[in-house]
């Protein structure tokens, strides 16, 4: 049994292939185009230092260097227990302790414990605190 001409239009295109991935990683490729080098990346003088989304005012901005753009700073709540963000989120939520429980994915009680200064919130409770002001921007 031989080659059959589909076959070996198979063959050929296989053939052709490797050859075409073989210049594609020796860089002979003259549609592919090179990276700038670093010299012309700092010479560029056409960057925009303009934000492209709207940017909060109330939250301090810093500007990334390395890529020129504005970078929003979140808030450092890491040092806020419970005593402070308790009632913070309260407040946020129009005092009312069952949706609060609700974001925080506990039961009502243990809100009131907390208010009423018979227990604290764990660990990961603390985090979820933290990080639900800092998501709805509680200051």
């Amino acid at each position: 049994m031989g080659i059959t001409s589909e076959t070996a239009a198979i063959l050929a295109r296989e053939a052709e292939l490797e050859n075409d991935q073989s210049e594609l990683i020796e860089g002979d490729d003259p549609t592919i185009p090179t990276p700038p080098s670093p010299a012309e990346m700092s010479n560029d003088a056409t960057a925009s230092t303009t934000p492209s989304a709207p940017v909060d005012t109330a939250t301090p901005t810093t500007t990334d260097e390395a890529s020129n753009t504005f970078v929003q700073a979140k808030l450092d709540l890491s040092n806020q227990d419970a005593a402070v963000l308790l009632p913070k989120l309260l407040s946020f939520f129009q005092n009312n302790r069952e949706q609060l429980a609700r974001a925080l994915g506990v039961h009502r009680s243990s809100v009131d414990r907390w208010l009423n200064g018979k227990s604290r919130p764990n660990n990961s409770t603390l985090l979820r605190m933290r990080g639900l002001a800092q998501e709805r921007h509680i200051h």
